[in-house]
């Protein structure tokens, strides 16, 4: 870079800043557990192996790549198996929304990675517990050069900065340890090839086969009927875990449309009534109901397959 750039190495943390900083995608250890969901065996050792690398003093010395990528589908649950394990596991998430280092001035991307940096270190000297970093659905960040977007000055700095990150170890915990990096999406073919090379990144494809996606779906579901929940999945095996775990929700259209009409927009009268009805799932109803979806959506051409 020559002299008149802007530089896009991130600023370590000051260590006398006030430890009480903090972040919008902080997330507790111990605060997403979620019992009724199943993440995928491989998804989960992935991500357990990624932090492992990053503590263990023995594997950190290492020096083992600082980012995890996990591609897969939309809606099959990479960002949400990340948190669960995190939470279960008892580390510390920040999930930082792809839109997060964008900003309306040069150097934004930096820059937000060096706020994130004094996060990490003010909750980490707070909580002592490893955390992770989760950059959620970054190929549609900056950083990715799209078809529809325009690679820029933003976007070399923040590649820049990331790749910093990765061979330097620089955003640590106030014990020192260099933090993990998890980043998930679709596609990350427009990222840099530079930024995610062996060495500084790992990736993991998330692609369920149909015995995990029903296995899923029926904790989703709160059954052990294997049986009809294969019948629910199987002819739309393509779909997305949360096409899935939407389905409770429409089956209680018709119902809610006839509360609606009898109390108006009477909640407690909703809620009241609704409560006879909410544990009562009919599987094979689902399966009616999955298939009109599906239908409608190819006939109005919204997200056909």
């Amino acid at each position: 870079m020559s002299s008149g750039s802007k530089s896009y190495l991130v600023t370590l943390p000051v260590q006398n800043k006030p430890e009480t900083l903090t972040h919008p995608g902080y997330q507790r250890a111990g605060s997403h557990d979620r019992p009724e969901i199943k993440v995928s065996e491989a998804l989960r050792l992935f991500v357990l192996r990624h932090i492992a690398r990053h503590y263990t003093p023995t594997l950190a010395a290492k020096r083992p790549p600082r980012i995890a990528v996990i591609q897969g589908p939309p809606g099959d649950g990479k960002t949400e198996g990340v948190r669960v394990t995190c939470s279960r596991e008892g580390v510390d998430v920040i999930l930082v929304p792809a839109s997060e280092p964008a900003g309306e001035t040069e150097n934004a991307g930096p820059e937000a990675l060096t706020r994130l940096g004094e996060a990490v270190h003010a909750i980490t000297a707070h909580e002592e517990r490893p955390i992770l970093i989760c950059l959620d659905d970054f190929d549609l960040s900056i950083a990715a050069r799209l078809g529809s977007t325009e690679y820029t000055v933003d976007t070399q700095l923040l590649t820049g900065a990331l790749q910093h990150l990765a061979d330097t170890g620089a955003l640590r915990t106030a014990q020192g340890c260099a933090v993990p990096i998890v980043m998930t999406g679709n596609n990350f073919s427009p990222m840099r090839s530079s930024l995610l090379r062996p060495g500084r990144a790992e990736f993991f494809e998330h692609a369920l086969d149909l015995d995990e996606k029903c296995e899923i779906v029926a904790r989703i579901l709160g059954t052990n009927n294997a049986t009809s929940v294969r019948r629910l999945v199987s002819p739309h095996r393509k779909e997305p875990i949360a096409f899935f775990a939407d389905l409770p929700s429409r089956a209680l259209d018709e119902k809610l449309n006839f509360l609606i009409a009898r109390h108006g927009l009477n909640i407690a009268a909703i809620e009241n009534e609704l409560n006879d009805v909410r544990n009562s799932l009919d599987i094979d109803y689902l399966r009616k109901l999955a298939a009109e979806v599906v239908a409608c959506r190819a006939k109005n051409y919204i997200g056909g397959r």
